[in-house]
């Protein structure tokens, strides 16, 4: 009997460590991101990424792509999965998976011309002419109801509109508008609103899905999340 208990711990260890070593073996979870790389984000996306793999035994790369590109790739099957995009990006991708847990909270803001008007929420910029970063989708679907709308290719472009009077409001994520736009005192900062922000597979990757969801489960439970993303507001 003792025989037979060792042969079988021996035989699920054999399994297990050739279920490690395929996953090890396995080529690369392809990811893309439209964060930019010199931003603090980016860092934050991809130390959250590195632990998350980690705990798979799994390997990952992560792409820099401008936004709209981001999209097109990733529906095309260039990439596996792409991150962060707010809830409803399966209204853009319907077959992309949403990982949960939601790895941070994004805070928008609008950015205005000091001593001139205030926005509080996304319904009060149906009256104004707005602009925000080209491919961001979360922003395109909560500002629908804004007639009045320009693209801008950068954070820069898009105060520089306000600047000039092109527009009345730029709308930003905190993320990459702390380092990089110059907000002097001709202009004011509004909070808008918060929305979470997911990673997302592709249609194949179901089971990788459920497993991803639930190791950044147990770093939000440990506080990794948190520790990782502490500045992003």
């Amino acid at each position: 009997m003792k025989r037979l208990s060792v042969l079988a711990a021996s035989m699920l260890w054999c399994a297990c460590a050739a279920w490690a070593g395929d996953l090890q073996s396995a080529p690369p979870v392809r990811l893309v991101t439209a964060v930019r790389p010199e931003l603090p984000a980016y860092k934050q996306f991809s130390d959250a990424m590195d632990m998350a793999f980690k705990a798979l035994k799994r390997p990952y790369t992560l792409t820099f792509n401008p936004a709209e590109r981001a999209v097109t790739a990733f529906k095309s099957g260039l990439f596996d999965g792409d991150l962060p995009r707010g809830p409803t990006y399966d209204k853009t991708y319907p077959e992309a998976i949403r990982v949960d847990p939601a790895l941070v909270s994004a805070l928008y803001v609008g950015v205005v011309r000091a001593g001139g008007i205030t926005v509080a929420s996304w319904d009060d910029l149906a009256k104004y002419r707005i602009a925000y970063r080209r491919g961001f989708k979360s922003i395109e679907s909560l500002t629908a109801h804004v007639p009045n709308k320009t693209y801008a290719d950068s954070y820069e472009s898009c105060v520089r509109m306000v600047r000039d009077e092109h527009v009345d409001v730029c709308i930003a994520v905190s993320a990459g508008i702390k380092p990089l736009l110059p907000l002097d005192k001709q202009f004011a900062v509004h909070h808008i609103g918060h929305e979470k922000l997911h990673l997302w597979l592709g249609p194949q990757h179901k089971e990788l899905a459920q497993t991803l969801g639930r190791v950044l489960t147990e770093m939000q439970k440990r506080g990794d999340l948190d520790q990782i993303f502490r500045e992003f507001n």
